[in-house]
């Protein structure tokens, strides 16, 4: 068995050099051109090609969010401890502000609620909508999906690309 040197440098016995995964690569793409994710690059090279102004990551809200599993150490109830933390949404356009998702977790999903409150709060006039890069379901055992998600709380949502109305 011969045993040679991968592109990479690394030693391969006898089998095929292993190249990074594609998402790995996406990835590493999009973060160096200063985005979180391939899909938050590619959406906005395409509204760059599109000539929609757009602003990404421009303002940050502070967000105050539940932690589950602490108890109330003067009443005991459960899931009453909240911490103070930050969401910045991706897409800013004249009227809307849009947050872009891949993965929309349980743990978005908070944060997603904990940005509304703040913006009710505010009385932000911009209104807040979601994008998704594809339909999930929101778990495996779950038969809920990101969209179904969204229209339970109120939110304006799309899949794959923004509404015309969003780009106005």
């Amino acid at each position: 068995m011969s045993v040679r040197k991968s592109k990479w440098g690394s030693r391969v016995a006898g089998k095929r050099a292993a190249y990074p995964s594609k998402a790995r690569h996406t990835r590493r793409m999009a973060t160096a051109a200063g985005y979180r994710s391939g899909f938050e690059a590619r959406l906005a090279e395409r509204l760059k090609a599109e000539g929609v102004a757009f602003g990404y990551e421009t303002e940050t809200f502070p967000i105050v969010v539940e932690v589950r599993g602490i108890r109330c150490a003067q009443c005991g109830a459960k899931n009453m401890a909240v911490r103070d933390t930050v969401f910045t949404p991706d897409f800013f356009f004249k009227k809307w502000i849009i947050e872009a998702k891949g993965k929309f977790t349980a743990q978005d999903r908070k944060r997603v609620l904990g940005l509304l409150a703040e913006l009710l709060c505010r009385l932000d006039p911009r209104p807040f909508g979601m994008l998704f890069q594809k339909d999930n379901k929101l778990s495996k055992s779950s038969n809920t999906r990101y969209s179904d998600w969204c229209k339970e709380h109120g939110i304006p949502y799309a899949v794959g690309w923004f509404r015309p109305e969003w780009l106005k």
